[in-house]
């Protein structure tokens, strides 16, 4: 594994900011300084509530390392998490960093051939799985691994233990916390987590952040979203994901504030929750907007603002409540441009680049593009820091990640306005944004090739009134084997057992050959304005 450049010499440790810190001690810091203030209300889809202090999240993730290293899990070791927002996803995370165990939470919505594959590739000593993944787990995958199963309904509620199962221990609030000298020693460049991203490539990559990665993330992101100990925030985007994780929780932790979570969204139950519990601050997602667009707004509510995709919103006066424009991915931890929350900005524009970063908008060639130019957008940090440290097992990938500058290559396009904003225009290569999950082209490409019957493929997005874009297949058959319906068909069977819901095309249209651009490459260009017609509007003939 590729040490942290931070080890390499880029930053010295006596300088570092977090140096002596992991995530495991900012909890034990919030916790022996807010102590019985509530760190976390869980709200599940029925009237209960749960409540937890901040000293009873320390108890409850110091008792369940105490369990992981009593039953053999060492310093260095891997568990899989699979789980839908809930306390014990919260619970496995900080039990985690107190026992310097790397916690990997994937996707819930990932077939069982994707989950049999995630658990080849992290080689989990442990695996934390909500009840209804357990079956999964056990028919499609031959892990060695203790499983431990969360008893949590798809509601959030809890569920009767099952004998065939190992629950997730019992764990006792009241217990007193795990002495820091009894725990792994705070180390800020050690592996924290890995999060999965499609970003481009074939397969998910696994994306790798240090302990200090996640502190830079939490101290740089409530001081973006200008927290404060009497915000209250509203967590429903999956934290499997940077933006409720980071952005989210461990900014609130940061801040010493309240976080309000629930399995996943609900727009019909978006704002009595909020209300109930006085929520002051969400992330949003274009998609989670536009929902809540569609829902009458309260009389009055306790929001301050939201983070969302880009600054005021054409529907934010209806709302009350402004829109902070953010930019970020998995890779930057936190976000390199970032409206402001007091002051004035662009409309729709995604902010200015943070004091944390440098931002640079630039040409093919790598060079400088005036403002009102369309770019390519590069982000400057340190890796392991305001950085990711590498991708997992792919050292290839992480070399590629960056430009002969050091620069990293989001992928992007942005331009800055004449008044110093930065206004988002598209994603660059072959990446899609469905419904706020990063897809990659390439991985749908690489399902449907295989289907018999199928000659070439290539995926684009086509829009989408909700999810901003959605997957469209265009296929060019073996003339030799079956008919269209019968390969239609077959991709989209091959499609449900190999691709999570929102990557499976939503639409398969046929051509006799590709549209060529510059090099003899698919002119992708063109099939996205295809793939932006109505059915009764596409003519294969013609578009061939």
């Amino acid at each position: 594994m590729a040490l942290s450049p931070l080890r390499q010499g880029a930053m010295p440790t006596s300088h570092h900011p977090f140096a002596g810190m992991d995530l495991a001690s900012l909890l034990e810091a919030r916790s022996s300084f807010y102590g019985d203030k509530t760190f976390l209300i869980w709200q599940g889809y029925d009237e209960e509530t749960e409540r937890v202090s901040y000293r009873q999240m320390q108890a409850l993730a110091a008792g369940f390392s105490r369990w992981m290293m009593a039953n053999g899990l060492r310093a260095g070791d891997r568990v899989l998490l699979v789980a839908d927002n809930s306390p014990e996803f919260l619970i496995t995370l900080f039990g985690c960093a107190i026992a310097g165990v790397t916690c990997v939470p994937i996707n819930t919505r990932s077939t069982d051939t994707e989950l049999s594959n995630y658990v080849a590739r992290i080689d989990p000593s442990l695996i934390v799985i909500q009840a209804r993944f357990a079956h999964s787990i056990q028919a499609h995958t031959s892990c060695d691994a203790k499983t431990l199963v969360i008893r949590r309904g798809d509601r959030g509620e809890r569920l009767a233990p099952d004998d065939k199962n190992a629950s997730f221990p019992a764990l006792n609030t009241s217990s007193d916390p795990m002495p820091p000298c009894n725990r792994t020693a705070a180390d800020p460049e050690r592996l924290a987590v890995v999060l999965f991203t499609s970003g481009t490539s074939s397969a998910p990559k696994g994306v790798c952040l240090t302990h200090a990665n996640l502190l830079w993330g939490a101290r740089l992101s409530a001081l973006h979203e200008t927290l404060a100990e009497s915000d209250r925030s509203y967590i429903f985007l999956p934290l499997f994901h940077v933006n409720a994780l980071v952005y989210g929780v461990l900014a609130a932790l940061w801040a010493g504030s309240s976080v309000v979570l629930s399995p996943r969204f609900s727009a019909s139950r978006f704002w009595a929750i909020s209300i109930r519990h006085n929520c002051t601050w969400a992330n949003q997602t274009g998609f989670t907007y536009r929902a809540l667009m569609k829902r009458p707004v309260p009389a009055r509510h306790s929001y301050r603002i939201w983070g969302n995709g880009a600054s005021d919103l054409p529907h934010d006066t209806a709302f009350r409540i402004r829109s902070l424009g953010w930019y970020g991915m998995t890779e930057t931890v936190s976000h390199p441009i970032i409206g402001s929350p007091n002051g004035p900005n662009v409309p729709l524009t995604i902010g200015r680049p943070s004091p944390g970063y440098r931002v640079d908008i630039v040409d093919e060639a790598g060079g400088p593009v005036p403002a009102g130019v369309a770019g390519h957008l590069r982000v400057v940090g340190i890796p392991g820091l305001s950085l990711f440290s590498h991708y997992l097992d792919d050292p290839i990938a992480t070399r590629d990640a960056f430009d002969s500058e050091g620069r990293f290559i989001t992928g992007d396009i942005v331009e800055a306005t004449h008044e110093g904003a930065i206004r988002f225009v598209e994603r660059a290569g072959d990446a899609l944004k469905v419904g706020g999950e990063n897809v990659s082209s390439r991985e749908i490409e690489q399902v449907i090739s295989e289907v018999s019957g199928v000659s070439e493929v290539a995926v684009v997005g086509g829009p989408h009134p909700m999810l901003d874009e959605v997957p469209v297949a265009f296929v060019i058959r073996d003339g030799a084997q079956a008919d269209e319906a019968t390969v239609r068909e077959a991709i989209r069977a091959r499609c449900e057992k190999c691709l999570s819901d929102f990557k499976r095309p939503r639409t398969i249209r046929f051509l006799q050959r590709f549209p060529v651009a510059t090099l003899g490459k698919t002119a992708k260009a063109q099939l996205r304005i295809w793939a932006a017609l109505p059915d009764d509007a596409f003519d294969p003939d013609t578009s061939s």
